[in-house]
């Protein structure tokens, strides 16, 4: 199955910012393919991604498939890579505002990567509060390879983050076996038993009317402040205007390219922001991007 791409669209770039040196557990990339483990229809689906011509190509590896499968499947990349957004205004935007003019040229074509499930979105950025990358990736692989869905393919085994009753499945020991601090336990559990109890989904949030009150749902639960709830609605949700404010990463990349001196210059940082309405979250994947 194919999904056509717009102008604007680099899976180099969409691959390099996937494959930024971390131990990833969650799909593997070889070359310029990718395969991923996805949840279509409950059921646990490899896919083989990789960009032929002027489309992305995408293949079941797993099992057969029904149109509606094809058409989840399509849905799931496509939200994944952001491909049915036009980038020229963000673009044209970029070009007025010193520091970022040569975005559009340094990193042509990237998309807003995302993480689709919610659930996934949620669960990563609690198990990555105060600890550095390489170590919450760590935590991810343990937690996946203990609990999450597994489906062999070629001899290899691929990967899905786990479901919230298998979170909750969990002991306090194997939990810290995983290096889980209690906090982030009780976290996690919390999370996991409003997705399993019905009162968070994807569905659910998406229908609330604005950012304000889907970012005021999020910050009502234990472990989630204003930093999660940003980077998952950017992330997972696609709201437009985004800011992770007191993002380590976000603040070095603004500091770079002149935007501000000190992480406690705010009016500045925001003066900066509204220059881009309605790409705030691109622009602060863009700078995230210029790191590296």
């Amino acid at each position: 199955m194919q999904i056509p791409l717009p102008k604007h669209f680099s899976w180099d770039e969409c691959l390099f910012f996937l494959h930024r040196g971390y131990p990833e557990m969650l799909y593997t990339i070889t070359g310029k393919s990718m395969r991923r483990v996805v949840r279509i229809e409950q059921v646990p689906t490899l896919l083989q991604i990789e960009q032929v011509d002027n489309h992305l190509q995408i293949e079941i590896l797993s099992s057969h498939s029904t149109p509606s499968q094809r058409d989840e499947v399509r849905s799931y990349v496509s939200h994944w890579f952001d491909t049915k957004r036009s980038l020229q205004p963000f673009y044209d935007l970029l070009k007025q505002h010193k520091g970022v003019r040569s975005f559009p040229e340094d990193y042509a074509g990237l998309r807003l990567v995302g993480i689709p499930d919610l659930f996934e979105a949620l669960c990563w950025c609690i198990i990555g509060q105060q600890i550095n990358l390489t170590f919450a990736h760590q935590i991810k692989e343990r937690l996946v390879k203990h609990s999450g869905d597994q489906v062999m393919y070629e001899g290899e085994t691929h990967y899905l983050f786990p479901t919230p009753s298998s979170i909750l499945a969990l002991s306090d020991e194997e939990l810290q076996t995983m290096k889980f601090s209690r906090q982030k336990m009780r976290y996690i559990r919390i999370i996991a038993d409003e997705f399993e109890n019905g009162r968070l989904s994807f569905n659910s949030l998406n229908a609330l009317p604005d950012f304000e009150s889907r970012k005021k749902a999020l910050t009502s639960l234990t472990g989630i402040g204003p930093w999660t709830a940003n980077y998952v609605l950017m992330k997972t949700l696609r709201d437009p205007d985004c800011i992770p404010y007191g993002d380590t990463g976000l603040i070095a990349g603004l500091k770079r390219i002149g935007v501000i001196d000190d992480k406690k210059e705010l009016d500045k940082l925001e003066a900066f922001f509204d220059g881009f309405p309605g790409w705030k979250s691109y622009l602060s994947f863009y700078i995230w991007r210029s790191l590296y």
